[in-house]
């Protein structure tokens, strides 16, 4: 099992997870400024968020319904709570560690998907990550940004940025982690005791490094979307403030 593969990314979710909060917090800073401390701007910033809400919502639900899972309610009204926006909730019943930790989940698994097939139709994501691996990094770029000299290009840029923002799951998705990983961990330890870790690691090192190897590609697709989304959100965002001054 190559261990860089999965510290790389570990890094990758972290810079993703850094981009989310800013990417958030500028969106709804330019709205507020576009549309002051109102109701208006608080539905339209939703607006503007719905493809990863309704993503994001529908994941929690389709995984609670493969996993038995009772869902007590859906709601994609946007809730302003102490400064932060809630755009969508899942109201589920509590059941065991496992369920619950894969509930929560969803989401970052939906998005992976979601954004994979993006990548794959319209930014040659295939063809890059082939070239990525023959050392061509520069051509890999040039394979990935050639669609942005299109309209729809553009259209499926913003449409990664929103599910990339709103695939990660929230503190309360979380929940049954802890118990989770510490469980996992405790597995992992006597497996490792007993030898049996290094056999199956062994046997599935081709499997496991290359899906880290494509997710890692895919999360480092993400980032590089995300980014020039947020370079044109943040200048945007500087044009409005000279024009209209403070939220």
């Amino acid at each position: 099992m190559n261990w860089l593969l999965v510290a790389a990314t570990v890094v990758a979710l972290l810079l993703l997870q850094g981009v989310r909060s800013f990417g958030h917090a500028n969106a709804q800073q330019l709205f507020l400024r576009l549309f002051g401390r109102n109701l208006v701007a608080l539905w339209l910033y939703a607006l503007f968020m719905l493809p990863g809400t309704l993503l994001h919502e529908v994941a929690h639900v389709l995984a609670a319904f493969l996993l038995g899972v009772e869902v007590r309610g859906i709601s994609l009204r946007p809730v302003l709570q102490e400064e932060e926006v809630i755009l969508g909730a899942v109201e589920s019943e509590r059941t065991d560690m496992l369920r619950d930790g894969l509930v929560g989940l969803a989401p970052l698994m939906a998005g992976t998907v979601v954004i994979s097939l993006i990548g794959m139709t319209t930014f040659g994501l295939e063809e890059a990550y082939r070239l990525m691996t023959a050392g061509q990094w520069f051509d890999a770029l040039k394979t990935l940004t050639a669609s942005l000299g299109h309209w729809r290009g553009w259209v499926n840029l913003y449409f990664v940025f929103v599910i990339s923002l709103n695939m990660f799951p929230s503190p309360t998705d979380r929940r049954a982690w802890l118990p989770v990983g510490l469980l996992i961990l405790l597995l992992v330890g006597l497996a490792g005791m007993v030898g049996l870790l290094r056999v199956v690691l062994e046997e599935a090192a081709v499997l496991i490094n290359t899906l880290f190897g494509w997710f890692l590609l895919v999360l480092g697709f993400t980032l590089l979307i995300d980014l020039i989304a947020l370079f044109l959100l943040i200048a945007l965002h500087e044009a409005v403030a000279k024009q209209f001054g403070p939220p």
